[in-house]
């Protein structure tokens, strides 16, 4: 496999590096949207945020917020935003996990934008019902232990989930 990033943590493909530790590579993008415009992506050929473990999603989002509060310093640019895409239909052009981290200016050239869609009050519940686990599935039902209560249990603004919906 011919992987750019992969090429790029190799060192075959020369880079700007902004930070690098032993799982994480953060280097300034050579097709900026704005100036201060880096990626941030796993060493390890990930495709996808999804296969990497929990942790290092922290790990790599909290690299991404750290240095990008850093570069809206230095370029002195108003916020910024963070930008990853999975599969080809969401924008993802390469085979290597990456986050964009782009420095915003008032009336830069950067457009983060979509037409919002009807979605149905039917569909909405139907999502609200799978994602608390609610819808009853096909397969059968694993029984899972009684969550232990504490003392935030009792009040009723609260709605708690299980952990697992995280």
């Amino acid at each position: 496999m011919d992987c750019l990033f992969c090429n790029i943590v190799s060192g075959k493909v020369p880079s700007l590096k902004l930070f690098e530790d032993d799982l994480f590579l953060a280097i300034l993008d050579i097709k900026p949207g704005n100036p201060g415009h880096f990626i941030v992506f796993p060493k390890k050929h990930i495709p996808f945020l999804t296969e990497m473990e929990p942790k290092q999603r922290g790990v790599l989002f909290n690299i991404a917020t750290e240095i990008g509060k850093r570069m809206v310093s230095m370029v002195e640019a108003e916020g910024f935003n963070i930008v990853y895409s999975a599969g080809t239909v969401a924008g993802q052009i390469t085979p290597h996990m990456l986050v964009h981290v782009i420095p915003r200016f008032k009336d830069d050239k950067v457009d983060i934008k979509w037409e919002p869609v009807q979605v149905s009050e039917e569909m909405y519940k139907k999502l609200i019902s799978a994602f608390s686990g609610t819808e009853e599935k096909k397969e059968e039902k694993k029984e899972e232990p009684p969550e232990e209560k504490n003392e935030f249990d009792e009040l009723p603004q609260i709605k708690r989930r299980s952990p697992r919906y995280w």
